[in-house]
């Protein structure tokens, strides 16, 4: 069954030489306990281990989804607008954006703070439920990173660097309201 953990987005920002939309961050950290979760009949707490992603890294075939919708596709690693790597804090990304609707509006949401958080769908290679409680994931099978509101992990975030907060809320309003219509 696919499984699925989220992040904070880092950064926003629009290039100022291309104007190509960019997002920044990371879609999971290192050793960052998730909120309490079911795990086959358990209440659990889930932590990352380093290197956990490195068969995936080895040959990546990894989207970006909005809202882990593979019908929203903003990026991915087999056309080059999405880099992954694995630092010492977790599976940092970059995504390059195209200039689509859904881009633009994922955008807008992100710099307004509506929403900021990164989670993965993946499979278990390898875990460790040794402690009562605990989920430690060993070797993850990465499938995709996706732009959600609320998440399960909350260690990763989304900031926008290039806007004034004011400007933010009023796209954000504006977006909110043809959305609604």
């Amino acid at each position: 069954m696919m499984e699925y953990r989220n992040f904070d987005i880092d950064d926003a920002s629009t290039d100022k030489e291309t104007n190509a939309l960019r997002l920044r961050g990371y879609a999971a950290r290192y050793n960052t306990d998730s909120l309490p979760m079911d795990y086959k009949g358990e209440t659990v707490v889930e932590s990352i281990a380093p290197g956990a992603f490195d068969r995936t890294l080895e040959d990546p075939d990894v989207s970006l989804f909005w809202q882990h919708d593979p019908k929203m596709p903003l990026a991915s690693t087999l056309s080059g607008t999405l880099n992954l790597r694995s630092d010492d804090d977790g599976l940092a990304f970059d995504a390059t954006l195209p200039d689509t609707q859904l881009a633009r509006d994922a955008m807008t949401l992100v710099r307004a703070g509506v929403v900021r958080q990164m989670s993965f769908g993946f499979f278990v290679r390898e875990d460790d439920t040794s402690t009562p409680g605990r989920r430690i994931l060993r070797d993850i099978d990465l499938r995709e990173i996706s732009i959600v509101e609320r998440a399960a992990y909350s260690a990763a975030g989304v900031s926008a660097r290039s806007f004034s907060l004011t400007r933010q809320r009023l796209k954000a309003s504006l977006l909110l309201r043809k959305v609604c219509k």
